[in-house]
């Protein structure tokens, strides 16, 4: 049975009850109880957060059980509607007949669940092309803290068609608009810090070639606080035909990072790092089948794939690269896709390994390698090395510390490290979280990235969500430091 007090994040709590609904009137009725018995209500779907998102000390309500169903594909509208429980692999099994694809496919993609990458706003190495989870979602169907079900799309706020609850979301964003547009970070950098109000406030009515008004776009990323997930209509891409892809190599991590910058064009589809700790570590647990253009990589690579149909107008790469096609293309993702399973199977003698935590800060591409420098430079002071990998090319690179959590002096260096490269990426314009989520893990620093002004409109969306606090209380909106 799934240990339902972990994730794969560093926290333990102890829930008091776990279900397994089958249908979305058995959610209604276990919000409905847990309402009315105080019980907090916690979702949790393949339990891959690394932020302690899936953990409550309530009800833990496991939607990747049964909620596993997946509609036909509508070819005519490029639509396929699937349960929270679905995992990405099953969706791209169910859309290969027809050629489509879901683009975003986090790392987790055989074991996360549709859910759980929307309460995220996860993204896949394809991101600086098909962006985020919520670029795909057309409209979410959820259970609201009330116990009654609703589905959430495009809808004129301002129309007789719009519900009480989205009429009153636009005009508390409309009426603190600008000081919203003016706290968050600019669209160019990934953010999943908070509440995305600046998703909506950038959108229609105020914006008119902009997304519409759609309370899905403030549900994603939203990490189970506001709803229940019980189902998702997704928008579909057409399947790729031909992949190309180069890689290169460099003598360090620093360097790699420092060509990102130069690399990045519109052609560009992915663009991922790999330092040389991480495929010695993946050459280690997959003995015999490193391939060709991972051997004597240096000291980092990184690889790119590109626009097949645009590599003829590209300009020649920094250095010498070495070109993949097609299935060599999705087997060096692959390849990066188990990074963490490889990087966690690293261990040394003192009991140090290298820990999450520090992975998920984006700043503008510009600054990357300054900023990578920066924090490299501060683990330095610290007597501390560190595995890096990540999304280079959204901005976004993953920091794996040496520490030994079950040193009391390693988890004061945590926090001490964590407040550090937080008050770093603020310095260089960047938010703190960028994919994995707030959580346990970083709500506590929300109150200082953001105003106010700002947390009190998060406050005021919670209790329009949820007034009774049914759903996982603290994280974001809450930015409890106890739950840290």
């Amino acid at each position: 049975m799934i240990d339902y007090s972990r994730d794969r994040s560093h926290f333990r709590v102890e829930p008091v009850e776990i279900a397994a609904p089958a249908s979305v009137d058995e959610c209604r009725a276990l919000v409905a109880r847990a309402r009315e018995s105080g019980l907090g209500v916690t979702a949790r779907g393949g339990g891959t957060g690394l932020a302690g998102q899936a953990l409550g000390d309530g009800l833990i309500v496991d939607l990747s059980r049964h909620f596993t169903g997946i509609s036909a594909y509508d070819a005519e509208t490029g639509l396929i509607r699937a349960e929270s429980g679905v995992t990405p692999a099953a969706l791209a099994r169910a859309l290969e007949p027809c050629a489509r694809a879901f683009a975003p496919y986090p790392s987790t993609g055989a074991v996360c669940t549709l859910g759980g990458m929307f309460a995220n706003n996860a993204w896949g190495v394809n991101a600086p092309c098909f962006g985020a989870t919520v670029d795909h979602v057309e409209s979410v169907e959820v259970v609201l803290a009330d116990g009654t079900a609703r589905e959430f799309g495009p809808v004129d706020p301002c129309s007789a068609k719009a519900s009480s609850l989205e009429r009153t979301v636009f005009e508390r964003i409309d009426a603190q608009r600008a000081l919203i547009l003016a706290a968050y970070p600019p669209p160019a950098i990934p953010n999943n810090a908070g509440y995305a109000l600046d998703r909506i406030a950038r959108g229609r009515p105020w914006v008119a070639d902009a997304a519409p008004f759609n309370l899905a776009r403030l549900l994603a990323g939203s990490e189970g606080t506001l709803a229940l997930v019980t189902a998702l209509t997704l928008r579909t891409v057409p399947a790729a035909k031909q992949r190309f892809a180069r890689v290169l190599r460099f003598d360090s991590a620093s360097d790699a990072v420092a060509a990102v910058p130069g690399l990045l064009t519109a052609a560009t589809i992915a663009l991922e790092m790999l330092d040389a700790s991480v495929l010695a570590a993946w050459a280690q647990t997959n003995a015999g089948t490193t391939p060709p253009w991972a051997e004597h990589a240096g000291g980092a690579l990184l690889i790119q794939e590109l626009d097949p149909d645009a590599t003829e107008s590209l300009p020649p790469p920094v250095r010498e690269s070495i070109t993949l096609r097609d299935a060599e293309v999705e087997a060096a993702w692959t390849l990066r896709r188990t990074a963490l399973e490889s990087v966690s199977a690293i261990a040394r003698s003192d009991g140090r390994k290298p820990v999450s935590g520090f992975e998920d800060t984006a700043v503008p591409i510009a600054r990357l390698p300054e900023y990578t420098r920066a924090f490299l430079d501060l683990l330095a002071a610290e007597g501390l090395d560190c595995v890096v990998y990540g999304s280079a090319g959204m901005g976004v690179l993953y920091f794996r510390p040496f520490l030994n959590l079950d040193d009391r002096s390693d988890r004061q260096r945590f926090d001490r490290l964590q407040r550090a490269q937080a008050e770093l990426v603020w310095s260089f314009g960047g938010t703190v979280t960028a994919k994995h989520g707030d959580g346990r893990l970083r709500s506590h620093l929300l109150r200082d990235q953001y105003p106010a002004d700002v947390i009190s409109i998060w406050r005021d969306i919670k209790r329009l969500f949820d007034p009774h606090g049914v759903f996982t209380a603290g994280f974001l909106a809450g930015c409890d430091p106890e739950n840290h």
